[in-house]
């Protein structure tokens, strides 16, 4: 169904720019990454793009489902892995990360809690303790 993903694939082209232009050009063209370390370190913010469509893609394609609200978390979970994923080479290479600037440390945190969250709930449901 096309309409469906048209959704995430905007979003994620949204989601796209600003870690292409904050993280994947300054890390091809600073001279302390020159080269192969460079061109490793910007593929990390290229596949966190494709992990936030996946992301989207997860959250719209069981919204209505008996698990939506599962899925949804653990969407979302992996939706906030990716960000903080994309935000931290852009810390890492201006320094904020290391001045006591942890945004990227509580997105990761909250993904995780998400993730377990989604997770459990999910089981609960399939064991028949919880309903969706």
């Amino acid at each position: 169904n096309p309409p469906a993903l048209l959704y995430p694939l905007v979003l994620s082209f949204f989601f796209a720019i600003p870690s292409f232009f904050s993280s994947i050009i300054p890390f091809i063209t600073a001279p302390q990454y020159a080269g192969l370390p460079g061109l490793l370190t910007a593929l990390f913010p290229l596949a966190d793009i494709l992990l936030f469509f996946l992301a989207l893609v997860i959250i719209t394609v069981f919204w209505g489902s008996k698990a939506s609200i599962h899925w949804t978390f653990i969407g979302i979970g992996l939706a906030f892995f990716a960000v903080a994923d994309s935000l931290f080479p852009h810390l890492e290479l201006t320094r904020l990360y290391y001045q006591q600037f942890f945004v990227a440390d509580f997105l990761w945190f909250f993904a995780y809690l998400l993730f377990a969250f989604g997770a459990f709930t999910y089981r609960g449901m399939l064991r028949g303790k919880i309903h969706g």
